[in-house]
């Protein structure tokens, strides 16, 4: 925000989509429902690989409950 711009447009330019100029802030702020399964799902994903990852590398102790 320079020393030009009104709060009123600055709000305009970060609420509008269509004005968003950062793709990824885009689909960080979305509210549309659709983007944020795909982020959930994404998510999901993520932590599924981790977990998946770090079982191999630790696998547990045997005899342990």
């Amino acid at each position: 925000m320079n020393g030009t711009t009104t709060i009123a447009e600055f709000r305009e330019a970060v609420l509008d989509p269509a004005k968003r100029a950062h793709y990824r802030l885009a689909w960080l702020s979305t509210v549309d429902h659709k983007r944020i399964a795909v982020l959930y799902m994404l998510t999901a994903l993520v932590f599924f690989i981790i977990g998946g990852s770090r079982s191999a590398v630790h696998p547990p102790a045997a005899g342990s409950s």
